[in-house]
């Protein structure tokens, strides 16, 4: 009995040994910086990756909800639940395309207009120009652009 005490002692600490090497090697060794091989995603993960991860996976479920409840005849569902698998996504995009047509008017109706690049210039009644001498200019403006 003595003897198998001290053999299941020397196993375990046997094993705790090599789950300290183990966890060693693979964690500072195998996966240091240095290298080139990456952990597996579920060992290290930043904030944004279990976000993703999160996100991911809502996604997942959702896309099999929607296929289930679109094709639910087959499944055995009642067609209520195909109907409003077609209705909901159709009733969201048209509220999407009026909330974005009415924030670009809301914004259009809220602008300012814009400030003229060069003031216009002031003419009085006697720098205006007589008629047949204006046209003559402008038929000399358009040989010159020719």
């Amino acid at each position: 009995m003595l003897r198998s005490v001290k053999t299941i002692r020397q196993n375990l600490i046997e094993d705790r040994r090599r789950t300290f090497f183990r966890r060693h090697i693979y964690e500072e060794l195998i996966f240091s910086p240095t290298t080139t091989s990456q952990p597996e995603p579920w060992i290290r993960m930043s904030k944004d990756q279990s976000y993703g991860f999160v996100i991911f996976l809502i996604s997942i479920i959702v896309a099999i909800v929607y296929l289930v409840a679109f094709f639910g005849e087959v499944v055995g569902l009642s067609p209520y639940w195909h109907d409003l698998a077609v209705g909901i996504p159709v009733l969201l995009f048209v509220l999407l395309v009026l909330v974005i047509s009415g924030w670009i008017g809301w914004t259009m109706l809220t602008t300012p207009p814009p400030a003229p690049l060069e003031p216009e210039p002031s003419t009085t009644p006697s720098e205006e120009p007589s008629d047949a001498s204006s046209n003559t200019r402008r038929s000399n403006s358009r040989t010159k652009r020719k």
